[in-house]
């Protein structure tokens, strides 16, 4: 039997959710609605899959703008994100025209400054950890964890090791509106995507 605990919410009270596999038993979504923690415990749902050791090793390689960085480059190349002065990671830099959705492993190595992005973002951990400054709050996302960041939401990232492995989902929000179709009434995770993630104020 699953325990639920929520209260009522407003909108506008999320930067970001944060899921995390407690145990094997439970899952908990932990949901940061304007400063208060609220956690949800679900039913099993069966035994998570560890990832295939060929995938881990691929996501592993070296890429070119990581290899730059280990040659010296001290500072993120601001221009492989964004157009403007503004650290605003742009999805038209990102994200292929008429894409909605695109993945990239995460860059390692390099200390990403405070940013933020006109796009959903949505970072999985396959292996080791990476810590997320934001709102001043340390937020260590480690192996099988999500970490969901609303539009414009200001945050930065602390350098990564070789073996602290992450994808990105780099989402527009158009992507959303048929996921929320699907999901049914009193859905608190739908509720999250259509009244945020629609967004276009930053």
């Amino acid at each position: 039997m699953s325990a639920i605990i929520r209260k009522k919410f407003q909108p506008g009270g999320f930067n970001f959710i944060y899921l995390r596999r407690l145990s094997e038993k439970n899952e908990s979504y932990i949901m940061r609605l304007k400063g208060v923690w609220k956690i949800i415990l679900l039913r099993k749902t069966g035994k998570v899959k560890p990832m295939q050791q060929e995938l881990l090793d691929h996501l592993k390689k070296i890429t070119e703008e990581e290899q730059k960085i280990l040659e010296g480059s001290a500072e993120v190349d601001k221009e492989l994100y964004t157009s403007g002065r503004d650290f605003i990671v742009d999805s038209r830099k990102m994200l292929d025209e008429g894409k909605l959705i695109t993945v990239r492993t995460h860059t390692r190595f390099i200390h990403f400054p405070v940013h933020r992005h006109n796009f959903i973002e949505v970072l999985y951990v396959c292996d080791g950890s990476v810590t997320n400054i934001i709102d001043g709050k340390k937020v260590v996302v480690g192996k099988g964890e999500l970490l969901f960041l609303n539009q414009y939401t200001r945050h930065e990232l602390l350098p990564a090791g070789e073996n602290d492995i992450a994808i990105n989902f780099m989402v527009l929000p158009e992507f959303f509106d048929v996921a929320y179709s699907m999901t049914g009434n009193d859905n608190m995770l739908a509720d999250f995507l259509v009244n945020v993630l629609r967004q276009d104020e930053e």
